[in-house]
């Protein structure tokens, strides 16, 4: 991928997993303890696939990424988890059942549906029309 477009994915991640993390607080699913929407406060969500410190200019990137994100959305907090392998299919079904998966997260195509029956996922249509590349996703 190059810059701009792994830039893109980032920002798009991001936004989105403010979007999932908004609609998860809000709802009656296991949600990983976090607090309900309308609790006054910060917020802080997890991303996964930060790239690790061996990656000097992809680390870089994302966190000035994760800087201007955070600048534009006062009060949210994110958090990066760089473990390796960042999609890593031995412990995927696991972190979905004790519900400790990243807020936002990679999975494969084929795994949709074990994601959204643990719980994992929420809908987040509404807040999609809101990412400037959604018609590129």
């Amino acid at each position: 991928m190059n810059g701009r477009r792994t830039r893109s994915a980032v920002v798009t991640a991001l936004a989105a997993g403010l979007a999932l993390s908004a609609a998860a607080c809000g709802s009656s699913g296991s949600g990983g303890g976090k607090a309900s929407a309308t609790t006054a406060g910060p917020i802080t969500i997890t991303v996964g696939c930060e790239p690790p410190t061996s990656q000097a200019t992809a680390r870089k990137n994302w966190e000035a990424d994760v800087a201007a994100f955070e600048k534009a959305n006062p009060g949210v907090t994110v958090k990066g988890d760089d473990s390796s392998p960042c999609d890593d299919p031995a412990t995927f079904d696991a972190k979905l059942a004790s519900g400790r998966m990243d807020d936002v997260f990679y999975t494969y195509f084929t795994d949709g549906a074990n994601v959204i029956s643990s719980g994992q996922a929420a809908d987040i249509q509404q807040y999609a029309t809101q990412i400037t590349e959604y018609k590129d996703i």
